[in-house]
């Protein structure tokens, strides 16, 4: 299957640092890695001298406010080719399993997709610079549900924010 090429047609006005866009939101609960490690991976990414820009849609304002925090930017509520614009500046990307990954791969972006519940070999976005990251198999995965049955949501708890910043180091340009 050939690749994605897709170019946003807004033109936004980027910041002259370099920076990682993270991705927080997902459709299902059970997609979603947590925001507080969203927000540590935030503090490391900032501590590497890195900008985190946060994307997400409107609903997800809130979110954004929380992950960024002091380290970043939040622009959870742009549109679709606004968030394309800020993806295709980016040195690389963090997100779920969802539309954003997706749209970040479309975009040329190195993106590093987060997979719990799902089965990334059906799943994965195409992209020049796309990987992916699942923990070791647990015997519910992958289960596809919307919400996590097993008690701590253990096939996303042990990607850890450090393991996540060292798994992006390589795909930054």
């Amino acid at each position: 299957m050939p690749m994605a090429d897709y170019t946003s047609p807004f033109q936004a006005e980027l910041p002259d640092h370099p920076y990682v866009c993270l991705m927080p939101g997902a459709s299902t609960v059970a997609k979603a890695w947590e925001p507080e490690h969203f927000r540590e991976t935030a503090r490391l990414l900032s501590a590497r001298g890195l900008l985190p820009v946060v994307l997400g849609g409107p609903a997800e304002r809130d979110l954004g406010a929380f992950v960024a925090g002091d380290h970043g930017l939040n622009r959870c509520g742009d549109t679709l080719v606004e968030a394309a614009a800020w993806m295709q500046g980016a040195s690389g990307a963090v997100g779920n399993d969802s539309g954003l990954s997706h749209l970040a791969a479309a975009c040329g972006t190195p993106v590093l997709v987060l997979y719990g519940p799902m089965d990334p070999g059906m799943f994965t976005p195409f992209g020049p610079a796309v990987r992916t990251i699942q923990r070791d198999p647990l015997p519910c995965m992958p289960c596809g549900k919307d919400h996590c049955r097993v008690a701590g949501h253990p096939c996303l708890r042990d990607l850890t924010p450090g393991r996540i910043c060292a798994e992006l180091e390589p795909l930054l340009r």
